[in-house]
């Protein structure tokens, strides 16, 4: 390939990179009336998992480092990518 065909390569992909990701601005600003403005139970619940793991490696039912997280309330178990995650996250800004 020659420098033009290369640089006018990575004009298109540059244009393409740029329609896309104005076009999910534009869907996701759309969309922001319909979003709440509150936090929803199960954000809570998850933050309260993560800040218990995070602080003492026990979930909230005082199991170690569990493979599945039970929240026995909202009748569900949930996985604990998403957990442990925010764990992490939340002891490396000391929270």
């Amino acid at each position: 390939m020659s420098h033009q065909t290369e640089r006018t390569s990575s004009l298109v992909k540059s244009v393409l990179v740029a329609l896309v990701a104005s076009s999910a601005l534009a869907i996701y600003a759309l969309c922001l009336q319909c979003s709440p403005v509150y936090l929803a139970h199960d954000e809570v619940l998850f933050a309260l998992q993560a800040h218990s793991i995070a602080s003492n490696g026990y979930d909230l039912s005082q199991r170690f480092l569990p493979l599945y997280f039970q929240f026995a309330d909202a009748g569900f178990w949930a996985t604990p990518i998403t957990i442990y995650s925010s764990g992490v996250r939340g002891r490396e800004a000391n929270l």
